[in-house]
């Protein structure tokens, strides 16, 4: 069957707009399907302008073909932190400071929230565990003191300094681990229970 003049147009013009923006290959297969649907249509009697009106221009044919553009990335506010969130982040950085037992209550309400994951869980858990409290316990062992022995001879006195415990920067090093690491994973816990989390 011969092709009508405006058929032929219609389906180059479909051919040019879908090659630039499908590609060749799906340029050809897409003038084929359409010029089958052009012959059936005008073999059942219908008029060519009929079909390519019913059919849309070229554009719209290509268009449809395009696949959709991506969804916008999720824009949820931040989920408010809970009455059982505060307690938990409270008495994990507080540690056995609060109520002697207050890291191990914090811990409980740490697994039992669904704010937080199981890494998130993890990290509330063992860095670092008791909070602050074990600085209570190493603090007074880390740093280093001094001590003054007297010893006399006669009627002659020497005074001597001992120093005992760890050289200074050591101390500090121990203290800093011990104040830095449990206030960072309070701050990561808070922004994580902020963030919306699907089913």
């Amino acid at each position: 069957m011969t092709t009508p003049p405006l058929a032929r147009g219609y389906l180059d013009d479909l051919r040019s707009v879908a090659a630039e923006r499908l590609g060749s290959q799906r340029a050809d297969e897409l003038v084929a399907d359409i010029g089958e649907h052009l012959e059936a249509a005008v073999a059942d009697g219908r008029s060519v302008e009929d079909v390519i009106q019913r059919l849309g221009s070229p554009a719209d044919i290509v268009a449809a073909e395009q696949p959709a553009p991506a969804a916008p990335p999720s824009t949820a506010p931040a989920a408010r932190l809970r009455a059982q969130e505060i307690i938990a982040l409270v008495l994990l950085l507080g540690g056995i400071i609060v109520f002697v037992i207050g890291w191990v209550v914090g811990v409980v309400l740490l697994w039992t929230s669904d704010r937080w994951s199981t890494r998130d869980k993890l990290i509330g858990t063992f860095l670092w565990p008791g909070g602050l409290g074990p600085l209570l316990i190493v603090g007074g062992f880390a740093t280093s003191g001094s001590s003054e022995i007297q010893s006399c001879a006669g009627s002659t006195c020497t005074t001597v300094t001992e120093t005992t415990g760890p050289p200074g920067w050591v101390g500090l090093v121990v203290v800093a681990v011990l104040v830095v690491v449990p206030v960072l994973t309070t701050i990561h816990l808070a922004r994580s229970a902020r963030v919306p989390r699907t089913a």
